[in-house]
């Protein structure tokens, strides 16, 4: 497994919102933004962010005790989640959330205060279990 998995801002945004998201391992596109024609009035489009067919998540339990799901692809979907990989996805989520702020218009002191908020509460920790899956989520599969 090469070193370099989880490295790049993974989502895109531009003034109307989500553009693009892609795989937090390898940045292969996996989600994006297209028009779609209104339910409303058909006359209209809308913007909408499909998943690929590619489109996989990882869940992984973070600091805070929550769980988050990561956006891969189908290649990366029994991709190891070790301390390494865990930090560098933590700084990932945290990068994204600063990102996803700037976009909304929010001050250089809101970011900054969130941000700093994010280190040790969404720490990512590890990837959960199907057992722990199960638990957590319910269901009988």
């Amino acid at each position: 497994m090469t070193t370099d998995l989880f490295t790049n801002d993974y989502v895109t945004y531009d003034q109307y919102g989500l553009v693009e998201a892609r795989c937090m391992a390898t940045n292969v596109p996996i989600k994006t933004r297209m028009e779609e024609p209104s339910r409303l009035d058909s006359k209209r489009f809308v913007y909408v962010v499909g998943k690929h067919a590619n489109y996989r998540e990882i869940p992984v339990l973070l600091a805070d005790n929550s769980v988050s799901f990561l956006m891969v692809s189908s290649e990366m979907e029994h991709v190891v989640v070790g301390e390494p990989e865990a930090a560098k996805i933590t700084d990932q989520i945290i990068r994204a959330k600063q990102l996803e702020l700037e976009n909304a218009g929010r001050s250089r002191e809101i970011v900054s205060a969130v941000i700093a908020g994010m280190r040790d509460k969404k720490k990512v920790l590890r990837r959960l279990t199907p057992q722990e899956i199960k638990k957590i989520f319910g269901g009988n599969n």
